[in-house]
């Protein structure tokens, strides 16, 4: 039997994103860019795209627990993801700027972690990347636009259990190198 109990679930992923980026950049919405509807008629808003997703990080390690018949086998990895996000309209340089630093913070990095994992997704925020300004014409009115960067790191895990043979007995003769019986015999391997 296979379980996932760490699968990576990209829908919870973004509902805690955007979460967290609210809750950093103080406005909302963050929309992710695949979401169809209008843009906010006033006030900032953030938009998050994944761009990389699922980079796998190093080997994935396994583990074997035993009990009784039964043997479980878990198979872990760190799979990295990059976002790109991007903050429109008023000071949207500066409020990239403060999101940026925050990202480097022990603090906001512990919070997010919390609010990821209750939501049921584990994952953690690696770095933040250089911020772009993006800001360009839009209905002949200038936009301030700015995008950057975000790296963050899931974990992926699967655990198998493995029905195993408990015990082997063999009854029989024991007979030497030259096929002469020496007796009889008894062998029983066991996990015990």
């Amino acid at each position: 039997m296979v379980a996932l109990n760490g699968e990576i679930r990209l829908d919870i992923l973004k509902v805690a994103l955007v979460t967290i980026l609210e809750d950093a950049v103080g406005f909302a919405p963050f929309i992710f860019e695949d979401q169809a509807g209008p843009r906010p008629k006033k006030g900032n808003y953030g938009t998050i795209k994944i761009i990389t997703p699922f980079i796998m990080e190093g080997q994935d390690s396994e583990t074997v627990a035993a009990a009784g018949s039964s043997v479980v086998i878990t198979t872990q990895g760190q799979r990295e993801l990059t976002i790109s996000a991007q903050i429109f309209r008023e000071n949207a340089l500066q409020k990239m700027a403060l999101l940026q630093t925050k990202i480097q913070s022990r603090h906001f990095r512990e919070k997010a972690r919390f609010v990821a994992s209750k939501r049921g997704q584990s994952f953690s925020f690696i770095d933040a990347l250089s911020i772009q300004d993006l800001s360009a014409l839009l209905n002949s009115n200038y936009e301030q636009r700015a995008q950057m960067d975000i790296r963050i790191r899931v974990v992926s895990s699967l655990s198998e259990n493995i029905e195993t043979i408990g015990q082997v007995g063999l009854d029989g003769s024991i007979k030497d190198v030259a096929n002469q019986i020496k007796g009889p015999g008894k062998l029983i391997i066991s996990d015990h």
